[in-house]
């Protein structure tokens, strides 16, 4: 009887601490609501910025705000380039721009890419592997490393950086940080607005940081990324994959006899 009380107390204490663990878990969505205004101000406008960058007939940044947040490699060497484009910001000189990993908000690894002394044209060569992280610049001059100080070129190792999904930050000074993913930001508040160039692997995003939300106080173009898949789409894709290889499958019988 006493051996049967332990076990129940024990497969009790064990299911608690299951009960509690999920409870803490707080899964980080791949996408935002949108989308949200933004404002013009004395400075030049995110619209003016991006027709600048992707042509004038792109879209609009209101019309053509994307909901995604989260990203993953669109090459097979995992390579991504984040490129300033555009700042207008009194922060200027002390903000950043970092890449995160994570599933769970509060299990996130962060790393810091342009530094503050970076300016338009800086750009942060990234190649990501699983478990691991190289970060260069095609101006090595410009590596932290050198003294540069405006590419943060390293490399770095952690269980949660995978080429299959990660975001991007924002940050200022005093440490603040705005998350491409809403429901990380104190609020769930907008910071990041995200735009795709078309239906390339062209993205921009762009920040907000005073309050104005003209969206303009750092605008930065990144390469060769793609959005992660939804998990109803994923799931659509792998039933089409299946579907494929059993027609294979049958064509190949039906030669073989």
């Amino acid at each position: 009887m006493k051996k049967g009380r332990i076990v129940r107390k024990a497969l009790m204490a064990i299911a608690l601490a299951c009960a509690a663990g999920a409870a803490a878990a707080q899964p980080i969505p791949l996408t935002n609501g949108r989308p949200v205004t933004v404002n013009s101000s004395g400075e030049p406008t995110l619209q003016s910025i991006l027709d600048g960058l992707f042509g004038a007939s792109w879209g609009s940044v209101l019309a053509n705000q994307s909901p995604f947040g989260l990203w993953r490699s669109a090459t097979s060497a995992a390579t991504t380039i984040p490129t300033i484009v555009a700042e207008f910001a009194a922060n200027a000189p002390i903000n950043r721009f970092g890449i995160w990993f994570g599933t769970d908000a509060s299990n996130v690894f962060t790393y810091d890419l342009l530094l503050g002394p970076s300016t338009v044209g800086t750009n942060a060569a990234i190649s990501i592997l699983n478990g691991s992280m190289t970060v260069g610049s095609s101006n090595i001059a410009d590596c932290a490393v050198l003294g540069g100080g405006k590419v943060n070129c390293g490399s770095a190792s952690n269980a949660l950086i995978t080429p299959d999904r990660f975001g991007f930050y924002f940050q200022t000074g005093n440490g603040n940080r705005a998350f491409s993913i809403d429901a990380l930001n104190p609020g769930s508040t907008p910071r990041v607005l995200s735009f795709q160039q078309g239906s390339t692997t062209n993205w921009a995003l762009a920040y907000e940081d005073a309050g104005d939300w003209d969206f303009n106080d750092m605008v930065v173009k990144i390469e060769s990324i793609a959005p992660v898949p939804e998990a109803s789409t994923l799931a659509l894709m792998l039933s089409g994959l299946g579907v494929v290889a059993l027609a294979t499958r049958r064509r190949a019988r039906s030669k073989a006899a």
